[in-house]
């Protein structure tokens, strides 16, 4: 199972753009080597049980993409905190984030997550 766009690539569709990647990020259950696609890194990360992270479909310039909701996406920003920048960078990200945010919805995600030292 693979998860398009997760993180820094997730929080940058949702409009926070502010802090633009220096790769593409992608979640999947089961290790990947990073891929050079001329200048474009593609970073996978490994995220075990992915299918209990919430999505959404989004159309994008290439296609439709599966990407996690942003709620799920700063869930998982605090879970990957070197590959989102450190803590600085999550915090500048989260607040251009949060203006699209659902308070019941980062519930829902936190309860679907069920990782507490994530949550904490």
């Amino acid at each position: 199972m693979l998860i398009i766009s997760k993180m820094l690539s997730a929080a940058a569709l949702y409009g926070s753009g502010h802090q633009q990647p220096q790769e593409f990020q992608v979640v999947t259950d089961h290790p990947q080597r990073l891929i050079l696609a001329g200048r474009m890194r593609i970073q996978f990360l490994v995220k075990r049980p992915l299918q209990r992270t919430v999505t959404a479909t989004t159309k994008t310039e290439t296609g439709t993409m599966c990407i996690s909701t942003p709620e799920a996406t700063a869930i998982d920003l605090i879970r990957y905190v070197s590959a989102s920048g450190g803590l600085n960078n999550i915090a500048t990200v989260l607040a251009e984030l949060a203006q699209g945010m659902d308070g019941q919805k980062l519930i829902h995600a936190a309860q679907a997550e069920n990782e507490l030292a994530c949550l904490q």
